[in-house]
């Protein structure tokens, strides 16, 4: 609930922070933090490392409708950056 309240209050360095934190603490997979990563790593400009993340560390089986719409969205942003 904190990093969605950062994330909420425009803090996205540091819900990135305390997302870190939760990774290195949960050995495990967890999809909604993923997800918040996505969001904050968009939201400061980390398109590719988003994409990669995504590609390299997200089980095929957890690619559900919410990442999927958050990663269309940095390829937007990133094709859309790219052509300028």
């Amino acid at each position: 609930m904190f990093i969605k309240f950062l994330i909420n209050q425009q803090y996205h360095q540091e819900a990135l922070l305390e997302i870190l934190r939760y990774e290195t603490t949960h050995k495990n997979f967890h999809i909604e933090p993923f997800i918040n990563k996505i969001i904050c790593l968009n939201a400061v400009g980390e398109y590719e490392k988003a994409l990669y993340d995504y590609e390299v560390k997200c089980p095929a089986e957890l690619k559900n409708t919410e990442l999927t719409y958050q990663i269309a969205l940095i390829q937007f942003k990133l094709k859309t950056t790219i052509s300028q």
